[in-house]
């Protein structure tokens, strides 16, 4: 069985990037938490609850979990603050235009260089927006996209879309 992948964004997906009322309509228990950065601290809203169950699924060690995310050097620091396990992350290449979309760009090359056929799951509010990165997804059998709104961040609904995928992949049931 090949070990699947998830590529996550951190804006508009586990940060929720709207009011902390609103917040607090799709996870009642989202948090107001100070990230430190290069040059000061930025204000995230994240629910615990969503943040431990991404722990659990990194640390099962079922699928391996990836960020891919304009943070550069700054993605170090939200793991800690954030309680989360860090993991790897990607970051916006040098030699990529921004257009085409770069993080579609490095989608599409880790994809290939994985084993044909690993489930890739890739998160990311922006993938909606982008003219080309749906009709790729569409068109590559092990590529399933997730696209929370910006607002909201993953929602309860997206978190069992996830653990599905998880357990459609590895055959173990995410708690």
């Amino acid at each position: 069985m090949l070990r699947p992948l998830i590529l996550i964004d951190f804006d508009g997906v586990f940060n929720i990037v709207n009011d902390l009322e609103v917040a607090r309509g799709v996870w009642s228990d989202v948090e107001e938490i100070y990230v430190p950065i290069s040059g000061g601290s930025i204000r995230t809203r994240v629910s615990p609850t969503l943040v431990s169950l991404f722990s659990r699924i990194v640390e099962s060690g079922l699928v391996d979990v990836e960020w891919l995310t304009t943070w550069k050097e700054d993605t170090e620091q939200f793991p800690a603050a954030l309680g989360f396990p860090s993991l790897i992350w990607h970051d916006e290449p040098a030699d990529l235009p921004f257009f085409p979309w770069w993080k579609w760009e490095v989608v599409k090359t880790i994809a290939e260089e994985r084993e044909r056929g690993t489930p890739v799951l890739w998160i990311d509010d922006d993938i909606r927006h982008d003219r080309d990165a749906p009709v790729w997804i569409s068109e590559n059998e092990f590529v399933t996209a997730l696209s929370p709104d910006s607002f909201k961040g993953i929602t309860p609904a997206q978190v069992q879309e996830i653990t599905t995928f998880v357990e459609r992949h590895t055959g173990v049931k995410i708690d």
